[in-house]
């Protein structure tokens, strides 16, 4: 703006520019410019309530010290020369000039236009991008299992609470956009597991692993890689199930140490019965003491089918008589 006006200037001199001072004052409009459009930033960063009268003066006088220093520069960078001949010089033909300048407010309004309206797209945007992402954040919050997203470049980009927890994180600002290796070295640094983790390159070949917690947790830890979204961890707290399993694998071990032992005392039980078996098989006549009988025509067997019983017999000679007995003591009758 400052130079087209000074082009558009009719006298009766030549008017130059000294390239130096010239460029520095475009340098300095610059400078100063995008100072104060930080400025006004950070000032639609911060409350109506908390914006003070001394931060929109700030932003006014930087605003102010572009416009004045480039066009106390510039005029520095002018040099005037009388013409010698005494008519008005124009540097530039006043038609041209115009529609040069016609052309570049034009431009320069469409480009403000344009700015203002990408620029509250964007804020409106951002804001609907930052009240779904709070929404997701509390869902997931809500959920008893922890849950982790490493996006596409395996950065930490979503996480609640749960999983923070359980891999004793810290805060999720700390730890938003680390990457998985880093997340998988601070975790092994904060022992959580009772067992040594292994390495990444070979983890990356298991989907779903259980883990035992030192503070006595017991976890189901699910790694998904989803194409185009990234990584997805769930973890499960399987603590009660794990306790459940423990308690029937322990009543699983008393019952087999039970039935080793009833086994071994059924086979000393049959071991006895057999020695039972036999001395009441000793005690039965014989058949050498039934021959030396004369006119005995007897025969007689006695063996136990399941168990020992108390059944009994003999023959006996006695004053040239025989006698026979037979006894059963288990009080069944015959």
């Amino acid at each position: 703006m400052h130079y087209s006006g000074m082009m558009a200037m009719r006298m009766d001199a030549l008017m130059l520019f000294h390239p130096g001072m010239f460029i520095l004052s475009i340098i300095i409009s610059i400078i100063l410019a995008i100072v104060a459009l930080y400025v006004n930033w950070w000032l639609s960063k911060k409350s109506s309530h908390t914006i003070v009268l001394g931060d929109t003066a700030a932003g006014a006088i930087v605003m102010s010290l572009a416009v004045s220093g480039m066009h106390y520069t510039g005029m520095s960078a002018t040099y005037m020369f009388p013409a010698q001949s005494g008519s008005i010089i124009n540097a530039m033909d006043p038609d041209i000039l115009s529609i040069w300048v016609a052309l570049a407010s034009i431009f320069i309004t469409f480009i403000a236009i344009a700015m203002t309206i990408i620029e509250k797209r964007m804020t409106t945007a951002t804001g609907t991008a930052s009240v779904s992402l709070s929404q997701l954040i509390e869902v997931i919050d809500s959920i008893s299992d922890g849950f982790a997203l490493f996006d596409t470049q395996d950065r930490l980009a979503l996480m609640n609470q749960k999983y923070l927890q359980f891999m004793r994180l810290g805060s999720r600002e700390s730890v938003m956009g680390e990457s998985f290796d880093v997340i998988k070295q601070q975790v092994s640094q904060n022992g959580i597991f009772k067992t040594p983790q292994p390495d990444v390159e070979e983890d990356k070949t298991k989907q779903t692993k259980i883990e035992e917690l030192t503070n006595g947790l017991w976890l189901r830890i699910n790694e998904r890689n989803v194409p185009g979204i990234g990584k997805v961890i769930i973890c499960n707290d399987i603590t009660e199930v794990k306790a459940a399993q423990l308690e029937l694998a322990k009543a699983n071990d008393q019952i087999t140490g039970l039935n080793q032992r009833l086994d071994l005392e059924n086979r000393r039980l049959g071991e006895e019965l057999d020695v039972a078996a036999q001395l009441q098989q000793i005690v039965l006549p014989r058949t050498e003491e039934l021959q030396n009988i004369p006119g005995l025509d007897i025969s007689a067997h006695m063996q136990s089918a399941d168990e020992v019983g108390g059944d009994y017999y003999d023959v006996l000679q006695h004053n040239g008589k025989v006698k026979i007995g037979m006894g059963m003591s288990q009080g069944t009758g015959w």
